[in-house]
């Protein structure tokens, strides 16, 4: 069984363990939310870099709106 590990920098207390179905195939889901702190999403890419399959990244924004304005977020995209 395959995992699906999602790093986020929102809050740890919506962590999760889960086994769903996927196109017949079954996965494990684990979200981990790191409450803001870049350091520790960062660690645990490394972590589970070349561990798992995939690694879904949450909580990152690419830019910021304000008003009819873009402004891009540099730690997004680094």
């Amino acid at each position: 069984m395959d995992k699906v590990i999602s790093i986020s920098l929102g809050s740890s207390k919506r962590n999760y363990n889960r086994i769903i179905s996927f196109n017949q195939q079954k996965l494990n889901l684990i979200r981990l939310g790191t409450d803001g702190c870049k350091r520790k999403a960062a660690m645990l890419i490394r972590h589970y870099d070349g561990q798992v399959p995939f690694i879904g990244l949450g909580g990152v924004n690419l830019n910021y709106l304000w008003r009819d304005k873009k402004y891009p977020c540099h730690d997004g995209v680094s």
